[in-house]
């Protein structure tokens, strides 16, 4: 998923497939419950408003530490793209409600894809045109401070960058995979996409899967869409053992926690939750509805954009849970990581402003 607030609308996400559904698939769910009766409850939520800065506009990048410590954010001038300031990649220091910047990203016109973050690294994607086809991506070393570019798009033999969805990476233990585009594509078959993974201690690079894009990461899991005739699957990749299985499953978007995948179909109608993928046909359908987007995955939550409430499913109480909203707007947007929830809702005190809430 990826939020800007009440600013824009909600963007389409790396949908590398437009698939239909698994026909005949249903959902009875009990009753929405109110926040009241979250574990949040008698806990803290903080509230991070998007326009405190005097001049920019804070962006969740939908990625936190593991630790829950930091959430990693965007920070774009308020009159962006008609600036001559750059725009920054930064971190969110929760406790101390710091926001401390990382790096400036490379032009005034330039804005982050996509972020993701583990124990050491802080990695993301950004480009520079409206398509995000003119993609770089970066990994920065929070021990040492240094910053490593670590990919770009591909370019054809004009020298223009290859259109198609700009890579989304995920961390898993040390090793950043991201999906890229090395040719033309044409949906649903991805003949000219690419799994890549890189060893961010030595920096060596390696193709993970051909014919194949929009990768999540877990433990010891990795997962893909893989499709070479058009008609895509998922494969799945133990990291310790080296073994591979395929699942015919088409996807929309990946999140992985631990051992447990969350996707949604093609259509953006279904939420599927797979909690633990040494059964991988305990598959079950966790929420219905239209123009479902960027699902996120915690121990506890599974989190989506969507339209009408802010929900989340709540997989220890096995129910969806209504998060608490000031604002009566038409869409929703929800992220789980860690052990956190993070949520939108509107700003009381500037309507042009929102705010994020943090629960712990």
């Amino acid at each position: 998923m990826k939020w800007r607030g009440w600013l824009s609308n909600l963007l389409v996400g790396s949908v590398l497939l437009a698939l239909a559904a698994d026909a005949g698939a249903t959902l009875s769910l009990p009753p929405a419950s109110t926040v009241n009766a979250a574990p949040w409850a008698s806990q803290a939520v903080r509230h991070l408003a998007t326009l405190r800065q005097p001049n920019d506009v804070l962006i969740f990048e939908n990625a936190a530490t593991p630790d829950g410590h930091d959430l990693i954010l965007g920070i774009q001038p308020r009159d962006f793209p008609s600036t001559t300031q750059p725009s920054f990649i930064a971190r969110y220091d929760i406790a101390t409600d710091r926001v401390i910047p990382i790096a400036a990203l490379q032009t005034p016109t330039s804005q982050i894809i996509a972020a993701t973050a583990d124990d050491r690294w802080i990695a993301w994607s950004e480009a520079d045109d409206p398509n995000n086809d003119d993609w770089t991506l970066f990994a920065y070393d929070r021990q040492s401070g240094h910053i490593a570019q670590l990919a770009q798009a591909t370019r054809d033999a004009a020298g223009q960058p290859i259109a198609g969805p700009a890579p989304a990476p995920c961390l898993a233990a040390g090793t950043l995979v991201w999906g890229q585009a090395v040719g033309p594509l044409n949906p649903p078959d991805l003949h000219n996409a690419v799994v890549r993974a890189a060893n961010l201690t030595t920096g060596a690079i390696t193709t993970l899967a051909t014919s194949a894009g929009a990768p999540a990461c877990g433990s010891p899991w990795l997962a893909w869409q893989q499709s070479a005739n058009g008609m895509p699957t998922l494969t799945l990749a133990d990291r310790q053992t080296g073994q591979q299985r395929t699942l015919p499953i088409a996807a929309s978007s990946l999140a992985m926690a631990g051992a447990s995948l969350a996707y949604i179909t093609g259509d953006l109608h279904a939420i599927h939750l797979i909690p633990d993928l040494s059964m991988p046909t305990n598959d079950q359908i966790v929420f219905t509805g239209a123009n479902l987007q960027f699902v996120a995955l915690s121990p506890r939550f599974v989190a989506w954009d969507g339209q009408g409430p802010a929900q989340v499913w709540d997989r220890a109480a096995n129910r969806v849970i209504t998060l608490p909203r000031l604002s009566a707007t038409t869409t929703s947007a929800s992220w789980a990581g860690s052990h956190l929830l993070v949520w939108y809702d509107a700003d009381p005190t500037n309507p042009t402003g929102s705010i994020i809430n943090i629960a712990p």
